[in-house]
């Protein structure tokens, strides 16, 4: 799906955590694509506009911006000081108060990188892989969406429905990085994927 377009900020190494929980073999995975994996996406995802909701008036005022932003990264010609503008611009709607937002942790960002990544979502979305992968998927599964993110949970939602038995967590009061809104959730949801875990988790070829 192609390259990671920022550079890996402070982590945490979550594999002691699965080790204690007792999970022989997990995934945690962050991301914002997945959602539009259903085949009725676009060609290319938006935000519906919901990002200027939960932003404030001064970012609004902003958009014309940040599209110019975003369509010069997407032709390669922008430099990371616009990647940085632009997300500063959207930073406070990935939060479901913009009265209460975190400030942007330090990172680079890559344009290249941004407009490779997106050229590579839009060709898997419209040759529909994730989807038709997802449906070959075979594990306990669960997508934890924020019901504040800017990229609404409904298309999580059909996303998970791809996958037999997966289960979905909406959680109020959170926007577009749960984790940060409420500590513990990775935990959680970990927990119910322990419990129906029976052995490794593995792609079903048939």
């Amino acid at each position: 799906m192609g390259r990671h377009s920022w550079s890996a900020i402070r982590g945490v190494d979550t594999s002691p955590c699965i080790s204690l929980l007792g999970i022989p073999s997990s995934c945690v995975d962050s991301s914002s694509w997945t959602p539009w994996a259903r085949p009725a996406a676009a060609a290319r995802p938006t935000w519906d506009g919901s990002w200027k909701s939960g932003s404030r008036p001064e970012a609004v005022a902003r958009a014309a911006e940040l599209d110019e932003l975003d369509e010069r990264a997407m032709r390669g010609e922008g430099s990371a000081g616009d990647a940085m503008e632009a997300l500063s611009i959207v930073w406070p709607a990935y939060f479901p108060n913009p009265d209460q937002v975190p400030a942007m942790p330090v990172m680079t960002l890559s344009p290249a990188c941004y407009s490779e990544a997106w050229g590579s979502i839009h060709r898997e979305l419209g040759a529909q892989s994730l989807a038709k992968d997802l449906g070959r998927f075979r594990a306990p599964t669960v997508f934890v969406l924020g019901a504040g993110s800017p990229i609404p949970p409904r298309h999580g939602v059909a996303s998970a429905a791809l996958i037999s038995g997966a289960e979905t967590d909406i959680l109020e009061a959170c926007g577009h990085f749960p984790w940060l809104d409420r500590p513990g959730m990775v935990r959680n949801a970990l927990l119910s994927v322990q419990s129906r875990s029976s052995g490794p988790t593995m792609l079903n070829d048939k």
